[in-house]
């Protein structure tokens, strides 16, 4: 699971930064920049202080199930980052954030 939350981690990151730079007006993307960033000290901070207890729980074995569970929480953010977000704005009717109908928006993105 470490190595797959490693997979993650690395293949998320870039993506996500992207993203940022698309749902957001040019003014707000440090903001959203912030964001990204901040949730990659959030999750280190959650791990912090989810494993120290498991492996005090089930001491030799617990190491094991931390990445279990950290893995088992990568894959359920996962699957709602699937649901839930798209690559452009435009593909739910929205403009970026900090858009005004006045800005020029950007071509439609053609794949």
């Amino acid at each position: 699971m470490r190595f797959l939350t490693g997979l993650g981690n690395g293949a998320a990151y870039v993506p996500a930064m992207a993203l940022g730079s698309v749902w957001f007006a040019m003014k707000r993307r440090g903001f959203a920049t912030g964001i990204v960033s901040g949730g990659i000290g959030a999750g280190t901070l959650i791990s912090g202080l989810l494993v120290p207890p498991i492996l005090v729980a089930l001491w030799r074995r617990g190491w094991r199930y931390a990445w279990y569970i950290l893995g088992a929480i990568a894959l359920v953010i996962a699957g709602i980052v699937y649901a839930l977000i798209r690559s452009r704005p435009e593909e739910k009717g929205l403009l970026p954030v900090g858009a005004s109908e006045k800005t020029p928006r950007l071509p439609p993105h053609r794949t």
